[in-house]
């Protein structure tokens, strides 16, 4: 299992980004979703609600959150269900990459999955965000709640 993280925004979180390929010392190189040298079976990602400070000058401290929304994600059924209803893998964005990373962000047919290209980034990746609700539609949820200091909830 790998925890992937949304802390950049203090709320209302509705996407979360799969990181497809970046380059390394101007290499191309496989990101970690299609990354078949991994052992990973699902990722835990999380989106906190927090207060509004800015991440990158301070340092982002336990009490600053309120709760986390979590969902346990199957790697397999997600990568699966691109595939089958979008026609989306590792080798099609491969052939692809020109192109998707001509622009800043790419549409698929799906209006709520994108490729997203950050060249302001040092690894320059080319991210597929996805809205929550694309991965709910997925079938690869495996559990989603809010976790809060007084509560677990299962949604």
């Amino acid at each position: 299992m790998d925890e992937k993280g949304y802390l950049s925004k203090p709320s209302n979180h509705t996407t979360f980004t799969l990181e497809l390929f970046y380059k390394g010392k101007s290499v191309l190189n496989t990101g970690w979703f299609y990354d078949d040298t991994k052992s990973t079976t699902h990722y835990l990602l999380c989106w906190p609600e927090r207060e509004p400070i800015n991440i990158y000058k301070e340092k982002l401290e336990l009490e600053h959150i309120y709760c986390v929304e979590i969902m346990l994600i199957n790697r397999v059924q997600l990568q699966s269900y691109l595939q089958s209803t979008l026609e989306i893998d590792a080798n099609s964005i491969n052939e692809n990459y020109s192109s998707l990373v001509s622009r800043k962000v790419t549409t698929t047919r799906d209006p709520g999955i994108n490729y997203v290209y950050s060249d302001g980034l040092q690894e320059k990746p080319l991210n597929l965000m996805l809205q929550k609700q694309k991965y709910l539609e997925s079938g690869s949820v495996v559990a989603h709640y809010i976790v809060s200091e007084k509560c677990i909830k299962k949604l």
